[in-house]
């Protein structure tokens, strides 16, 4: 399936409990080393983003060992989840990862909806006002 036949979520709308979600972003950097579940499986942890926000995202296994940071990155079939009270995105079993670029996309790290994830509807500034208002405050 093209990515133009998909409808792709931005990451400040992710929330826990979403599945099915298709999703595009930049893998900006490894949150921490690989580790070893207690199950047997390999847990990636990255750091990912759009133009919209940033999430903490897991990868399980062979998905995590190919990516590098900078790669552009979808999410087909994807699911949000809390995790010790932290927003995270992940592939899942009917779920696809597949690398579509490199280096070339817009994106923010501001809102980090992972560090958002106890806090009521978190949306970007950017979108609560116009360019011709004054800040609250």
């Amino acid at each position: 399936m093209e990515d133009e036949e998909l409808l792709f979520e931005k990451i400040c709308n992710l929330r826990a409990g979403m599945r099915g979600v298709n999703v595009r972003f930049i893998l900006l950097e490894r949150r921490a080393a690989p580790f070893r579940t207690d199950s047997g499986h390999t847990l990636h942890p990255w750091l990912v983003a759009d133009d919209s926000a940033s999430i903490e995202l897991t990868l399980y296994d062979e998905h995590g060992e190919v990516f590098r940071g900078g790669d552009i990155v979808r999410i087909i079939n994807g699911y949000c989840s809390l995790h010790r009270n932290i927003l995270k995105l992940y592939v899942g079993t009917h779920g696809q990862v597949h690398r579509v670029g490199e280096f070339t996309m817009r994106y923010v790290e501001e809102p980090n909806m992972s560090q958002q994830a106890s806090q009521p509807s978190s949306r970007p500034r950017e979108s609560l006002r116009s360019g011709n208002e004054e800040p609250p405050g």
